[in-house]
């Protein structure tokens, strides 16, 4: 076959459920504030309910993190002991040292224990920090501007950079690489582009300008987003704190500074430019009801994005960014509004013929679906396991089939070995 599905499983539905699921709830949210400030306050605090949710999920699966953790503490005792023996031989002990020594020993090894356990838990906050950090610049500098730029324009050069971003990143601290198919899904998300990009500065009349102003807007926010996310996947790979966990502790830590510094700024009595969190609740900006159904979308939202990240990569992303835009453009098609962001009827047509096209190519570049011709599927992941599977059985083949090489020099022994028990029955017979 020319074209056919990669190695699938059911966390894939992540990729179509999670789309469709903030779409559907923009329908029932009314109203939505546009203090950036607050904004940013609704994403942490978001992040926060991810430690109800890994609460829940401990409860769940206690008995089993509990027989793990028996099978590390037997571990660990069973290094404490080796370790013991190796330092009681470097330092010449008796062979049956006294308690003393044995307890002075297991104090040196449990004092460095500890250590290592605080340079680590160092690490691990600096790390958060560090994505913490990224997540809030990002957040305030796509809020601060959201007005400024052309919508059409940055949701159809989105796709691509963030590709581009990802990529880099990926390939930078995480060591991933490029094959030939993802470079052929690049193609076709660039051509998409560039089409996408002419078509809007004709029809909007917008300038070179206003084209860079909209980049460079973009790109001072996304690759920020785009750099968090990739440590955020190192983060996981080198840690073991889940998703949900890692979610709470990003969610706590860019929380206690926004919530600190909008309760100076309000009390100072700041211009309303800087802050917005209190004056937002406070003054009814937003209703209850939407203020909690805008929270649960970004939730959602969050954990769709750091599963998809956590099970797949970073640049698995990409699906849920195309199939969230595509919807996002049916949605307002469908609602037909007439202001400066609506869409004239040969756009509606170039999006019903390209956002398929992109659809299929990041999926190639995620290996979900995999093209046999051009040599487009060899370095895929399917393909590879195939060759690993056929090298492991032509392998055990060759161990159970003995080479020809192997047969004629057996032969060739045995007929020397006849030839001398011939040559001693001669002797014999002679004698």
């Amino acid at each position: 076959m020319w074209i056919h599905f990669g190695i699938l499983n059911y966390k894939h539905l992540i990729f179509l459920l999670f789309p469709i699921f903030l779409q559907t709830q923009k329908f029932f949210i009314t109203e939505k504030s546009d203090n950036p400030y607050f904004r940013g306050f609704n994403d942490f605090l978001s992040f926060t309910l991810c430690g109800l949710i890994n609460l829940i999920v401990k409860i769940i699966t206690k008995t089993k993190k509990e027989k793990i953790k028996e099978k590390e503490e037997k571990e660990k005792k069973k290094q404490i002991k080796l370790e013991l023996s190796t330092i009681n031989k470097r330092e010449n002990l008796d062979s049956s040292p006294s308690g003393q020594s044995l307890e002075y020993l297991a104090n040196i090894l449990e004092h460095k224990n500890y250590k290592l356990q605080k340079v680590q838990k160092r690490k691990k906050i600096l790390f958060i920090l560090l994505i913490v950090g990224l997540q809030m610049a990002a957040m305030l500098i796509k809020n601060i501007f959201r007005k400024d730029i052309n919508k059409q324009l940055l949701q159809n050069i989105s796709v691509l950079l963030e590709s581009i971003f990802l990529i880099v990143f990926s390939i930078i601290f995480l060591g991933y690489s490029i094959y030939l198919h993802q470079y052929f899904s690049l193609s076709i998300l660039a051509l998409c582009m560039i089409i996408f990009v002419i078509e809007t500065m004709v029809i909007k009349n917008l300038n070179i300008i206003g084209l860079l102003l909209s980049i460079i807007y973009f790109f001072s926010y996304e690759v920020l987003y785009c750099l968090s996310d990739v440590l955020g996947k190192k983060y996981l790979n080198i840690y073991i704190d889940g998703v949900y966990l890692f979610l709470f502790k990003m969610g706590i830590t860019g929380l206690i500074p926004l919530i600190i510094y909008d309760i100076i700024a309000y009390s100072i009595g700041l211009d309303d430019n800087y802050h917005g969190i209190i004056k937002t609740i406070y003054e009814g900006h937003i209703s209850i009801l939407n203020f909690f159904l805008n929270l649960f979308s970004c939730l959602f939202f969050e954990i769709g994005l750091w599963l998809t990240i956590y099970y797949f990569s970073p640049c698995h992303f990409i699906i849920l960014e195309t199939l969230g835009d595509f919807f996002e453009i049916i949605s307002l098609i469908i609602k037909n509004e007439d202001d400066k962001d609506s869409y004239e009827l040969v756009q509606k047509i170039t999006f019903c013929i390209l956002y398929p096209l992109m659809i299929f190519a990041v999926l190639v570049f995620n290996e979900i679906i995999i093209l046999n011709f051009l040599g487009l599927g060899y370095n895929t992941k399917y393909y590879i396991m195939e060759r690993g599977k056929m090298d492991i059985n032509s392998l055990s083949n060759r161990n159970l089939t003995p080479d020809s090489d192997e047969e004629e020099e057996e032969q060739e022994q045995e007929q020397e070995q006849e030839k001398e028990k011939q040559q001693e029955n001669d002797d014999d017979y002679l004698m």
